[in-house]
């Protein structure tokens, strides 16, 4: 089962999983269009980033209009601290941040929407992120927020 849990940045949620284990592990819903049909959200890429290092940085990635590019991100192996930006001037929580640690096993997603931007740092070495993307990649409309991450002061290595 997924629940979506508002955050402080409109149309912005935490997504809740809750997976079933027994003496073998578990198994893990990540994502489920009927439960999640609120976000109107459909997959057209998944992707996956690998941070060798702790203290990676990656981002403020977002993509311009008219891109519409909303996404659910997951911590699949190791740590990051996430946050979120919102650039979306006719929003009520324009320029409003939300932050939030991922991990491996806690198994919960961020769904991301089109006008925010996202950012993370690994807390842990080998860190891996699962990335679903409603809309084609788009080199031409990829925009990068570097001001933002000098003003949060987040360390690491920006890539």
């Amino acid at each position: 089962m997924l629940r979506l849990i508002k955050t402080n940045i409109d149309k912005c949620y935490k997504i809740i999983t809750v997976p079933k284990k027994d003496n073998r592990g578990y198994f893990l819903r990540s994502f489920c269009s009927d439960e999640l049909k609120k976000l109107k959200f459909n997959i057209k890429q998944i992707n996956i980033s690998f941070n060798k290092d702790a203290g990676t940085l990656r981002g403020f990635h977002y993509q311009k209009l008219p891109s519409r590019e909303d996404k659910i991100i997951s911590c699949i192996k190791g740590e990051i601290f996430n946050v979120i930006y919102d650039l979306r001037s006719n929003s009520k929580t324009f320029k409003k941040l939300f932050t939030i640690k991922l991990k491996e096993n806690d198994f919960n997603l961020m769904y991301i929407p089109a006008g925010c931007a996202n950012c993370f740092v690994t807390l842990r070495n080998n860190t891996k992120i699962i990335y679903y993307m409603n809309d084609d990649y788009k080199p031409k409309k990829i925009m990068v927020l570097i001001t933002i991450v000098k003003k949060l002061k987040l360390n690491g290595q920006s890539k």
